[in-house]
């Protein structure tokens, strides 16, 4: 009994404590499990829904990429989306897929006028090159320039906030190891003759 209740406390601590607090008092124990259920169930929530705004960028620039290559092939504007909705995933695929089934009912401009969040900065634009009979794969071609000014900028930007972020590891790491190894020795030879000096 020993030895499982020392298994149990080293591996499944919270569980323990849980179950001691249990024994103890009921309601809070039960607050505690509902607290602590709920939490890793919003953390989970949280970092599926960063990791899809993180993924959300390079799947727009791969349909615009796509659909530019179907336009450059000869395909017509929806079977030029049709062909881009196979190769993204995600919200920009069901956004996508929307627009297709729409421009069916309702015709290319409208569809694309009331696309998603997410693809509405291509189809909006591909939308007024349809309806004014601009060229639309020079749109796309300059969607994806201004995209990549974008990015550019972002890593620029990254690129100059970098010293100021790696001015706390050298403060709080580097610093203290440069003062000891300067500072150290002087003050253990003063220490040694200040140790000799007394009687």
């Amino acid at each position: 009994m020993r030895r499982f209740l020392a298994q149990a406390i080293t591996r499944w601590p919270v569980s323990a404590a849980l179950g001691a607090v249990l024994m103890i008092h009921r309601p809070l124990a039960l607050a505690l499990a509902i607290g602590c259920f709920s939490g890793r169930y919003l953390w989970r929530k949280r970092s599926a829904s960063q990791s899809r705004l993180r993924a959300a960028p390079a799947q727009q620039a791969l349909l615009a990429r796509i659909v530019l290559v179907g336009l450059t092939a000869g395909l017509p504007l929806v079977s030029a989306l049709d062909l881009a909705r196979g190769f993204v995933r995600g919200d920009v695929a069901m956004e996508t897929a929307a627009v297709i089934r729409r421009s069916r009912r309702q015709g290319t401009a409208l569809a694309m006028a009331g696309s998603g969040p997410l693809t509405r900065p291509l189809l909006s634009r591909l939308a007024m090159a349809t309806a004014s009979g601009a060229p639309v794969a020079e749109a796309v071609a300059d969607h994806l320039s201004e995209m990549r000014q974008l990015r550019r900028t972002a890593a620029l930007e990254r690129v100059r906030r970098l010293p100021v972020t790696l001015m706390i590891p050298l403060g709080i790491l580097i610093l203290p190891g440069f003062v000891v190894l300067f500072v150290g020795p002087i003050l253990f030879r003063s220490f040694g003759s200040l140790v000799g000096a007394l009687p």
